[in-house]
């Protein structure tokens, strides 16, 4: 009788694990319903209104593990300036009320993607979890900018 269990675990695990692959939430999809209108389909911003999500300043934030999720959750108001003088003045709402972790982190693995960049393991839904547990606002949110970026 064990041995039978342990074939049929066997053998229903390959169709277990894309069943569960299925179920997971696309994150070029919610990128698309969430941000494509701000940020493009490929990430590049609108002119005066959202940021570019590549390019010289992602270097420096993307360092900041946390910060891509902080963002995502808790938005970001007020003029942001980049170093070449652009200076945008959009408003990007947080998505904490909107998206569950799993999706939250299935975007920013689409962002990071986008990006072209490795920095360092897909975030997963603990990640996120574990940045929606910290004190969070589009004020906080503006500080962990400047003190990555500056000003």
């Amino acid at each position: 009788m064990r041995r039978g269990r342990r074939i049929a675990v066997a053998l229903a695990a390959p169709l277990l694990a894309a069943h569960a692959a299925e179920g997971a939430p696309d994150g070029a999809a919610l990128f698309v319903q969430n941000c494509v209108m701000c940020h493009q389909a490929d990430g590049t911003g609108a002119a005066g209104v959202a940021p570019s999500l590549m390019g010289e300043h992602w270097a420096k934030l993307g360092a900041d593990r946390g910060y891509l999720p902080t963002i995502m959750l808790n938005g970001l108001y007020g003029p942001i300036k980049l170093a070449g003088g652009q200076v945008f003045s959009g408003n990007m709402p947080g998505l904490a009320q909107t998206l569950d972790d799993a999706s939250v982190a299935a975007v920013a693995n689409h962002v990071r993607k986008l990006q072209g960049v490795d920095n360092g393991p897909a975030y997963g839904a603990d990640d996120i979890k574990a940045v929606r547990m910290l004190p969070g606002s589009p004020t906080l949110s503006r500080q962990k900018r400047s003190q990555l970026v500056g000003g």
